[in-house]
C-alpha cells in the first residue's frame, strides 16, 4: 500500500500510463518500453507506522508498529541498446528486487486492558522480485508482461488471548514456511494524441500460503506441536487505468482509477470464517514540473477505501480507509569523469487513516481506530 520505488509514490501512485522506471515492473510492464537505452537504480524507503485504539475508557493506546526500512534494486534494459542489435532495439526488460514487500510485514499490538479483543505479532520475512518485458510495437503503442514472485521466508506470530491476566494470557505461533507464490500482470500503453497517453494493467491476485510444522507455545506451558497450513491473501485481482497528460513543455498530469477485487479473495480469520470483503475502486492523481533542465518537482493524492468493513464479530482487522498524500523531487546531473547521466530522486508520503467505529458483541468491547503512517523515501538512477 505505500507503493514502490520514489517517483510512483511521490506522484500518489497515479503511474499507470507513464511509468519510465524501473518501478514499471508493477505498475504496468508496457512503460518498460519507454526506456530506449540501460538504466540501473538503488532504492531506500523507511516506513514509521503511528495507529492507535481508544477503547471504552476513552484512552488512545498508540500500536508500537515496527518501523522498517525497504530496500529496492531496480534494472531496466533496452536488448537492442544492450546487444547493439537494432532488430531488438524494441524489446526491453526490467527487474525490480524489493524486501519488505509492499505491506507491514510486521504489528506489534501492546494489549489494552479494559479490553477482552485479540491483538497479535506477526513477523515475516520476505522478498519480492519482479520481472518484466515490453515491447514497443511502435512509437505510439507499447504492450508488456511481468511475473511478480513472493519468495519463501519464515514467520512467527503471537496472540495475545486475554488482557485481563498479568501478564497477558500468550499462544506463540512459530516455524511456519511461507511458500513461494507467482503473481502475473499485463499491461498496454497507447498515445492517441502527441500529448495524451492512456494506460491499462491487470493484475492477478497473490495467494501465497503458510505451511508447515506449527508450535504452540501457552504462556511458557510445554510446547504443542502440529502441521497446518493456512491461506494468505496478500493483494488481490486488479485493474488499474490511467492518463499522462503533458498539456505544456516540463509539466505532466497523471490520474488514474483502480479497481481492486477483493470480493473473491477468500479472507479468513484463524478459525475459516470468511471476513466479507469488499471490493473498491481508489482513485489517484499526481504532477509533475520540471524546473529548468535539473530539477524537478512531484506531488499527488490517493484514496485507498478499506476492504474491511468495521469489525462487529471476534475479528480485529485494524483497518480503515486511507486519504493518501505525497511530495517529492528530483535533481538531474552527471557523474564526474564518466559523464553518466544520474538521477537523485526522493519523496515524502503521509497516509491518514479514517477514524472508525468497530461495535463489538460481548463479551468483546466496542473500540476506534485511526492513525497516521509516514514513508520517505531516495533514490538514485543511472542511465547508461
Amino acid at each position: 500500500m505505500y507503493g514502490l520505488g520514489t517517483i510512483a509514490p511521490a506522484m500518489g501512485n497515479a503511474y499507470t500510463a507513464h511509468p519510465d522506471d524501473p518501478s514499471a515492473t508493477y505498475y504496468n510492464p508496457a512503460g518498460l518500453a519507454l526506456e530506449k537505452g540501460n538504466e540501473f537504480s538503488l532504492g531506500l524507503t523507511y516506513f514509521y507506522p503511528a495507529v492507535w485504539i481508544r477503547g471504552m475508557s476513552g484512552v488512545t493506546d498508540y500500536i508500537n508498529n515496527d518501523k522498517m526500512l525497504g530496500i529496492t534494486l531496480g534494472i531496466d534494459a533496452n536488448i537492442g541498446h544492450m546487444t547493439d542489435y537494432e532488430q531488438l532495439s524494441g524489446f526491453s526488460l526490467g527487474l525490480l528486487i524489493y524486501t519488505p514487500p509492499d505491506r507491514a510485514y510486521s504489528v506489534h499490538a501492546v494489549p489494552v486492558q479494559d479490553q477482552s479483543y485479540v491483538l497479535y505479532q506477526d513477523t515475516a520475512s520476505q522478498l519480492m522480485i519482479l520481472m518484466g518485458l515490453g515491447y514497443r510495437i511502435t512509437s505510439y503503442v507499447q504492450i508488456g508482461v511481468s511475473a511478480l514472485l513472493y519468495m519463501p521466508g519464515k514467520m512467527t506470530t503471537l496472540y495475545y488471548l486475554d488482557t485481563s491476566t498479568s501478564p497477558p494470557h500468550t499462544i506463540l505461533l512459530e516455524n511456519r514456511d511461507l511458500t513461494i507464490a507467482a503473481v502475473p500482470e499485463v499491461g498496454f500503453i497507447i498515445k492517441p494524441f502527441d500529448r495524451i497517453e492512456i494506460g491499462a494493467v491487470y493484475r492477478a491476485k497473490n495467494s501465497s500460503g503458510l505451511s508447515g510444522l506449527t508450535t504452540f507455545i501457552i504462556n511458557n506451558n510445554p510446547y504443542i506441536a502440529q502441521s497446518s497450513e493456512e491461506k494468505v491473501v496478500t493483494t488481490p485481482d486488479q485493474i488499474a487505468l490511467g492518463v499522462s497528460i503533458t498539456p505544456s513543455s516540463g509539466i505532466r498530469l497523471n490520474a488514474d482509477i483502480t479497481y481492486s477485487v477483493w470480493s473473491n479473495s477468500g479472507v479468513t480469520d484463524t478459525q475459516d470464517n470468511f471476513l466479507g470483503t469488499m471490493d473498491n475502486l481508489t482513485p489517484a492523481i499526481g504532477m509533475e514540473y520540471h524546473l529548468k533542465d535539473r530539477w524537478v518537482l512531484r506531488t499527488g493524492y490517493s484514496y485507498s477505501p478499506s476492504p474491511f468493513a468495521g469489525q462487529s464479530g471476534n475479528t480485529n482487522y485494524i483497518d480503515a480507509d486511507k486519504n493518501i498524500y505525497s511530495l517529492g523531487a528530483g535533481y538531474k546531473f552527471k557523474l564526474p569523469r564518466s559523464g553518466i547521466e544520474t538521477h537523485l530522486d526522493m519523496f515524502v508520503q503521509l497516509q491518514q487513516l479514517v477514524e472508525r467505529n468497530n461495535d463489538q458483541p460481548q463479551p468483546y468491547m466496542d473500540y476506534t481506530n485511526g492513525g497516521l503512517v509516514w514513508s520517505s523515501g531516495l533514490s538514485l538512477t543511472l542511465k547508461l
